[in-house]
This record gives structure tokens, sequence and C-alpha cells, in this order.
């Protein structure tokens, strides 16, 4: 399963050399970019795990109970 976790640091060649060593492949995203897009393509991975998926439908169910509410 994929997930996102977001690290803000000064000095990331340390945790890329890290990574790398691990061989843990990562995505970077720079400030400044883009942020949208970088959120939708997150989003369209995660998709895509059918774990996740499961997990989503779990939250959208919960979700609606207390909307109800």
């Amino acid at each position: 399963m994929k997930e996102i976790i977001i690290i803000e640091v000064e000095n990331s060649q340390k945790v890329r050399t890290f990574l790398e060593q691990e061989q843990i492949n990562y995505q970077t995203y720079h400030q400044g970019e883009n942020e949208e897009e970088y959120w939708r393509q997150a989003v369209r991975a995660a998709s895509q795990d059918e774990q996740r998926n499961k997990e989503i439908a779990a939250w959208d169910k919960i979700a609606s109970k207390v909307k109800d509410k």
C-alpha cells in the first residue's frame, strides 16, 4: 500500500540518501510548484490501490451517518 508522508526539511539530501540506500521509491514536492496538481496526482495514485479504496468507502459510510444526525 502506498502512503503519502509529508516531511518538511531544509537539508533534504540526508533524507534522499537514506531512501536511496534503503531502495525506497519516493517523489518530491517543492514548495512553489502547482500544489493542486500534486495532490490530484496523489489522489489518483491512491485511488488505484484496492485497500485504500476499501478504506475510503468505509470513511464515506461513516461520514454519511454523521451528516444525517
